[in-house]
């Protein structure tokens, strides 16, 4: 336990998993720190993973039976995936079902048509540096881009089994706690496992940590208010050094009562650290190569204009009328108003209107 503790009174509010906890303190544990830290490690990766999915979101739910509206599917079914990172730059692939399907109707056994592409193309996105979010499709001559801002959260598979649901990811790879100064913690032993709740407000979290699998996440729970809203629950593998899920169910408390998993994530292979893995990964990864035509979105995902990717950078033309300046890709070159040549860090959002990129 570090030096600087500090006691909080605990008032125990009936359900709350901190039932057995006695003594808060301002620092994270060891444990906690430790599984964060192996995390953290995780520089570079490729994971081949599935998808098994039976949650239907409860605005979903709504619209199923209103004629007026196509639902999607994607639950009840099982998509194949592979996950890429390299530092801030990270990659999924989704290849859909064993028919090759990534959605359907939810009235008939057809693929749906979501972004503007029938569900049986398969479909790629990355995240790049955090600047630009690209989303690619199989068979399809279409691609998009989008201002990383609002859209760099996208999946980050290094985070499975250390958070309640799907990860998310972010900007910031402090994966457990990235606010410590807000949060308080108690540890406690339970069969041999650490067991570390961390509150924020009215949220509670509770990590069940193995000290002999180098701290490996094993269980995680989300408490709103005392009652239990989330839960994952992570079967461990050893992929060369590194212990990781290779099954996760996941839990919620607005799917069958929490009786059974709404989500199953299965880790078919997966690698870490090699030195056959890329240091970087660019659009050319997910199919766009030099000269590709690129619908330019907002970070709505509104289609706001063209661009051409030259291999290093967007050159656009036609009109963009982004409602922001943020709403532009970082770097955006446009042509002039008069079909002139590109000019580096300049942007001519409309006809004679000539705005400085950051």
């Amino acid at each position: 336990m570090l030096a600087s503790l500090l006691m909080v009174t605990t008032v125990v509010v009936g359900g709350f998993a901190d039932a057995d906890c006695d003594e808060w303190t301002a620092e994270p544990p060891e444990a906690l720190i430790r599984a964060e830290a192996a995390r953290l490690s995780l520089r570079k990766a490729r994971i081949e993973w599935s998808l098994e999915n039976h949650y239907i979101p409860p605005a979903v739910r709504r619209q199923i039976g209103d004629p007026s509206v196509v639902v999607a599917r994607t639950w009840d079914m099982e998509t194949f995936h592979v996950f890429q990172v390299a530092g801030r730059d990270r990659l999924d692939r989704n290849l859909g079902d064993a028919a090759g399907v990534r959605v359907y109707r939810a009235d008939t056994d057809e693929p749906a048509t979501i972004w503007g592409v029938w569900g049986d193309h398969a479909s790629a996105s990355l995240v790049d540096d955090g600047k630009y979010y690209w989303r690619s499709w199989e068979g399809v001559d279409q691609a998009q881009v989008h201002p990383g801002s609002g859209r760099a959260a996208k999946l980050d598979l290094r985070l499975l089994g250390a958070v309640s649901d799907l990860p998310a990811g972010s900007r910031d790879v402090r994966i457990l706690f990235a606010s410590p100064e807000k949060s308080v913690f108690c540890e406690r032993q339970q069969d041999g496992q650490r067991v570390v709740h961390m509150r924020q407000g009215e949220v509670e979290n509770v990590f069940w940590i193995d000290p002999k699998r180098d701290y490996a996440i094993t269980r995680v729970q989300t408490y709103w208010s005392g009652q239990l809203r989330f839960e994952a629950r992570s079967r461990l593998k050893r992929f060369g050094d590194v212990w990781f899920p290779q099954v996760v169910e996941f839990y919620r408390f607005d799917h069958d009562n929490m009786a059974t998993p709404a989500k199953i994530v299965r880790v078919r292979a997966a690698k870490f650290n090699t030195p056959d893995l890329p240091d970087d990964l660019t659009p050319a990864e997910i199919g766009i190569t030099p000269n590709h035509a690129i619908k330019v979105c907002d970070r709505s995902g509104r289609e706001i204009g063209t661009a051409r990717w030259t291999g290093t950078e967007l050159v656009g033309f036609g009109d963009f009328r982004p409602a922001e300046p943020e709403d532009l890709p970082p770097g955006l070159v446009l042509a002039s108003a008069g079909g002139g040549e590109p000019v580096a860090g300049e942007v001519f959002v409309r006809p004679g209107e000539l705005v400085r990129t950051r």
